[in-house]
């Protein structure tokens, strides 16, 4: 059991999780507090979405999770679906596994460390020429900035205390991801590599991984040479690559967290993906901690199970009418799970005569 009040409906959900593997996707559906797909998808989707979701809550979030098809247009159209059938969420984060550089600002970067988008930009969009290959200019012109309070968020983790904060939950997320994993005979998937295979001096600090905020490059296929990488990094400021963040970008205010499973053309070797899939999942609901919520409005539908009650009549006297009407019938036009409906009697206190209609009990009252 729990005790959070189940969503009436999918505006409900404000925050969702894309992911590109099924790892991902697995460490993601991991750090939820609660899943409300316990007896199955209840929440549905919109005619023409073709996407499957699952539906959960992380902390005061109700959030939806979406395992993204293959492909770049294939992933746009289904962050397109998403925002239609979810048309509640107001932010998006793209968590997963990415290749990064092996420094940041005279700082080693360990596989497992996550990297955060200040930015995104598509390091293939350009043209190609026989002798070079000339791309569009940074982000802010392709893309554009980050949503304005993303960008307040990022602010805050610029800074000493609030990136000192968000690591500390993270440590703490990531604890409970790997608890509840072993509860799944699952915990090998997500812990550190043998370090005899991979070498101590690569590994992230296994509690606590660092986290970076940078430019993450985004293309259609993955940084093969290492020449590649750091051109990138010098001239664009590149920390990390993957291949997820542009499809979403333009559709969604979004923030790509990245844990870091190689470095991208060299030290490849997959099974570092699913540590780096845990601390980016356990960093993701560290940020989803950190991030304000809104105030809802008063006429924001009142969450449930919510009880609909009509009042009707009760007859201890002589009634004369055309038709008496006693409320026994009840029609709810509503779509929303999980409401019960309670109909009461009606009383007359005394005798009725009318030459019209007598009708009663037309009172509904929603209470929880």
């Amino acid at each position: 059991m729990t005790d959070y009040q189940r969503p009436p409906g999918r505006e409900d959900f404000e925050v969702a999780f894309i992911c590109a593997l099924e790892r991902e996707y697995d460490a993601v559906c991991l750090i939820l507090d609660y899943s409300w797909d316990e007896q199955g998808d209840s929440y549905g989707r919109v005619s023409g979405d073709f996407n499957q979701y699952t539906t959960g809550r992380i902390g005061e979030y109700n959030v939806v999770v979406l395992l993204a098809p293959t492909g770049q247009v294939s992933l746009a159209s289904a962050t397109t679906s998403l925002r239609i059938s979810f048309p509640g969420v107001k932010m998006a984060l793209v968590v997963g596994v990415c290749h990064a550089v092996p420094r940041v600002d005279n700082v080693d970067v360990r596989f497992g460390d996550v990297v955060i988008s200040k930015t995104v930009f598509q390091h293939d969009f350009g043209r190609q020429y026989p002798d070079r290959f000339e791309r569009k200019d940074t982000t802010e012109d392709e893309l554009g900035p980050a949503a304005k309070d993303i960008r307040g968020l990022l602010k805050i983790f610029g800074t000493d205390d609030g990136l000192e904060r968000l690591k500390s939950r993270t440590a703490v997320s990531l604890e409970q991801l790997q608890v509840k994993a072993r509860s799944k005979n699952q915990g090998e998937r997500w812990q550190v590599p043998h370090m005899e295979e991979f070498g101590q001096s690569n590994a992230a600090n296994a509690s606590a991984p660092a986290i970076f905020l940078g430019p993450i490059a985004s293309g259609s296929s993955v940084i093969k040479s290492q020449a590649h990488r750091d051109k990138l990094a010098k001239y664009d400021g590149a920390v990390a690559f993957e291949m997820a963040g542009p499809r979403v970008w333009p559709e969604l205010p979004c923030l790509v967290v990245k844990g870091v499973c190689d470095y991208g053309g060299v030290q490849k070797n997959t099974r570092w993906q699913g540590f780096a899939a845990a601390t980016a999942a356990a960093t993701a609901k560290a940020i989803l901690q950190q991030y304000a919520q809104n105030d809802k409005p008063a006429s924001a539908a009142v969450p449930g199970p919510t009880t609909a009650t009509q009042e009707g009549s009760t007859y201890t006297g002589l009634v004369q009418g055309k038709r008496i009407y006693h409320g026994n019938d009840i029609e709810v036009a509503s779509t929303q799970p999980l409401r019960n409906y309670l109909q009461k009697g009606s009383q007359f206190g005394s005798n009725v005569e009318s030459d019209e209609d007598v009708r009663q009990g037309n009172k509904m009252i929603f209470s929880q």
